[in-house]
């Protein structure tokens, strides 16, 4: 399979790799899409972030569809698509290379945590999680940056009649303009503004967030 690898400061190129070996509680993922992280993948890429040694394979924002799973797998069965599926350095074969943090490849692993640990599906957070069959697997990376958006929202204690300045100009930053304009955010009336380009995106109408 292949794989998008930093092979030195601003240089990319698309690599052959093995397919990762499954463990007991793992499941393979066929990915279907990865977002940019401007707070990991692009600063490894400029060299402003060097975790590992090179080649790295980029790519911690991932969606696909499970194709496969490991005998003790009890939560993602084949066809669920799922979030952040992702390979480690263990399953890295090129020599000297490292993942931060891999789903930047044709397939990438979930581990079932939650059977690892003998307890419920989402008994406790996790970063790899099914996906609603309705949403299609090659836009279901962008939920990613809407759950961190949905968390800041709800981490800092943000209200229904609060004014929230977003400060940044980046895709999440839109998002949760356009959150707050279409009203997918949880907690309404909340008034939001971003400054992209010289220009000011302000909210004339709620809720931000509703919930």
């Amino acid at each position: 399979m292949k794989g998008l690898w930093v092979t030195a400061k601003n240089e990319l190129a698309i690599l052959e790799m093995d397919e990762p070996v499954l463990g007991e509680y793992d499941a393979l993922v066929e990915v279907y899409g990865c977002g940019i992280c401007n707070s990991t993948d692009l600063k490894i890429i400029e060299g402003r972030l060097k975790q590992g040694t090179f080649p790295i394979l980029l790519g911690h924002e991932s969606s696909g569809k499970v194709v496969k799973t490991g005998k003790g797998v009890k939560h993602f069965r084949t066809g669920d698509t799922v979030l952040r599926a992702r390979l480690y350095d263990k399953d890295i074969t090129i020599p000297g290379g490292s993942s931060r943090f891999g789903g930047f490849s044709e397939k990438a692993v979930v581990t079932d945590v939650w059977a690892r640990d003998g307890t419920d599906y989402g008994s406790f957070p996790h970063p790899q999680q099914v996906v609603p069959e309705y949403v299609d697997p090659a836009y279901a990376a962008c939920m990613i940056m809407l759950k961190e958006n949905l968390f800041c929202i709800r981490a800092t204690g943000v209200r229904p009649g609060h004014s929230l300045a977003v400060v940044g100009t980046g895709p999440a930053a839109q998002a949760m303009v356009m959150g707050e304009n279409t009203g997918h955010l949880p907690g309404g009336g909340i008034r939001a503004q971003a400054e992209v380009g010289g220009t000011i995106f302000a909210s004339r109408r709620g809720p931000l967030c509703h919930g």
